[in-house]
């Protein structure tokens, strides 16, 4: 389909400016069949009409229940929204819910994981001093074994131990789980009584 601008060039050339077809078509770069079909019947310019959208009205609604719970799944979102009587889809929600939790403003579960992120990096660096990380960590228990598992053992295991030590860093989105944990240092301790053997 033709910008208005193009058929407006195919108009001007053709009914002022007395072009034939196969100069247009030259000029433009514009088939000649398609010219043709321009010039027969001028109504195809059409202007788009912003519709609204079946989430619409809903979006204050959304925002407001993100609001309120910025890890409520979409599902749970959608089913509150069908008793409202929202007709649209997933889909659309997903859409909109994507555009939402990106923004700056709205971004709490975003930056939970993100902050998350970025403290595990630095701890993989060493860039947090032992006096931070006991200071955010003193509650948890064999903290020394965790640390250690992070800077002495292999990659898959500092890469479990580093998710353990943010999951139960303060205000981490992360979900906590003690039994991985004991996994985690028990594995550890295996792996260098292992090592130390062969």
């Amino acid at each position: 389909m033709l910008t208005p601008k193009q058929i407006a060039a195919i108009n001007r050339l053709c009914s002022k400016c007395k072009w034939p077809l196969g100069r247009i078509e030259r000029h433009l770069q514009i088939s000649r069949k398609t010219i043709k079909k321009y010039l027969l019947s001028p109504t195809r310019c059409r202007i788009r009409v912003s519709r609204t959208g079946k989430l619409d009205p809903f979006k204050t609604a959304v925002a407001e229940m993100v609001q309120q719970d910025p890890s409520l799944p979409t599902r749970s979102i959608l089913q509150q929204l069908r008793l409202l009587g929202y007709q649209g889809g997933i889909t659309t929600l997903r859409n909109h819910l994507r555009i939402i939790r990106t923004a700056p403003s709205g971004s709490v579960r975003c930056n939970g994981r993100r902050e998350a992120f970025e403290w595990m990096h630095r701890l993989i660096q060493g860039a947090i001093p032992e006096i931070e990380i006991r200071t955010d960590l003193g509650h948890f228990a064999e903290l020394d074994k965790l640390v250690s598992v992070v800077t002495e053992e292999r990659l898959s295991m500092r890469n479990r131990a580093i998710a353990v030590l943010a999951r139960t860093m303060p205000g981490s989105s992360l979900k906590s789980s003690d039994s991985h944990t004991a996994v985690i240092i028990g594995r550890g301790e295996f792996s260098a009584k292992k090592r130390r053997v062969a």
